[in-house]
């Protein structure tokens, strides 16, 4: 199960394409806060435009998504807030065309669009953008104001073996 779905049949799309905007619900920010491990979830909206990619079945995805997410921070576990705001570009190709795809020895560049399959005739955006949602987020929250530190002062715990290791000689 998904935790964010807003699908859109491809049938209905051509050159022209169609702007898409959607608001996420309540049940779908919910799931989301639980998979991400976060402490909120607010404003979170999607903008895309979509659009068949000339004659080809390929539908291209260009779009925007924000949101204000509440996290931990992970030094204080003090909630942090961030603002994002991120876009994104997609082309889904038919599932014949996709395992072609694969099969080709494809260079990768970080400025290139991602390719994703289509299932049936519809492309699930919700998904999509959850996936965005997940990368955006940074793994690694901190308050701009605290500073991870290390106290070398403290000596650390030897462990069981070393009554163990200071006989062995003794013997």
């Amino acid at each position: 199960m998904r935790e964010m779905s807003h699908i859109i049949e491809t049938a209905e799309i051509d050159t022209d394409g169609r702007q898409v905007d959607f608001t996420v619900d309540e049940s779908e920010r919910q799931a989301l806060m639980t998979r991400l491990d976060l402490l909120d979830l607010r404003n979170f909206t999607v903008a895309a435009d979509i659009r068949r990619d000339g004659d080809s079945p390929a539908i291209l995805v260009q779009g925007r998504f924000r949101a204000n997410v509440t996290q931990k921070c992970v030094v204080t576990l003090d909630p942090v807030e961030t603002a994002i705001d991120e876009g994104f570009e997609v082309r889904y190709l038919p599932m014949a065309d996709w395992e072609e795809h694969l099969r080709r020895d494809v260079e990768v560049s970080p400025d290139d669009e991602d390719v994703e399959p289509m299932t049936g005739s519809a492309i699930d955006l919700g998904a999509t953008v959850a996936e965005y949602l997940a990368l955006a987020i940074d793994p690694y929250p901190r308050r701009p104001d605290v500073e991870f530190r290390f106290d070398n002062d403290v000596e650390a715990d030897p462990g069981p073996f070393s009554a163990l290791a200071k006989l062995r000689n003794k013997v």
